[in-house]
């Protein structure tokens, strides 16, 4: 991922270097402060699930069930709270972040490969709301079969949370529930790859 997408905080949205990596530049369009939701409430705000299958090399067919929940943020730390024992891995991304998506099917790679290792894989999109429609399109062609959100606040609210400045990012904690490893875009001089991820995940779900 050699390039970032950057949020200015506040009401400017993106940094002006932006277009290098972004289809179409937007910034959060909701103005409501963070509140609690629990994981009960998920299904009353989720988009329509929809299932799709895929034909594997052995000819046997894998039905995915993929769907997508805005959720506020005390709702997403709820939700990773919650897989406490097991080692979670979430992929930050948009669908205008180009880099995000071109690096998605490796997340789909990890979820597949070790989740009877104890790995648990979650992505957090923040588009706006009103594009759920497109993130869950885009989500249902990389057969992403694991918990999927789309964050319903302002881009201050998760940005001042996970100390991060936009998207790609790609955060994992242990089987404690501790924070262990971060990776983003930043620092234009330090870009993560996906194999770094996948090295730190080979790490832990081997270390029982």
């Amino acid at each position: 991922m050699r390039y970032t997408c950057l949020f200015l905080l506040g009401v400017c949205g993106f940094a002006s270097g932006c277009g290098r990596c972004c289809e179409t530049p937007r910034t959060s369009s909701s103005s409501g402060t963070a509140s609690s939701v629990s994981t009960e409430d998920f299904s009353c705000c989720e988009v329509e699930p929809s299932r799709s299958s895929v034909l594997t090399k052995a000819g046997a067919t894998v039905t995915h069930d993929v769907d997508l929940k805005l959720v506020k943020l005390d709702g997403l730390l709820d939700a990773l709270k919650a897989q406490t024992g097991k080692v979670v891995v979430m992929d930050v991304w948009a669908t205008f972040c180009v880099p995000c998506k071109k690096e998605f099917p490796r997340l789909v790679k990890l979820h597949e490969e070790h989740a009877k290792d104890g790995l648990v894989c979650m992505s957090l999109s923040v588009d706006d709301k009103e594009d759920n429609s497109a993130a869950l399109t885009f989500l249902k062609s990389k057969q992403a079969g694991f918990a999927n959100f789309l964050i319903d606040e302002r881009a201050q609210v998760w940005q001042n949370h996970f100390a991060l400045k936009g998207v790609p990012a790609v955060f994992i904690w242990d089987r404690a529930g501790k924070q262990v490893a971060r990776f983003d875009g930043d620092d234009p001089d330090n870009q993560f790859t996906y194999d770094q991820v996948e090295k730190k995940v080979a790490e832990l779900v081997q270390a029982k």
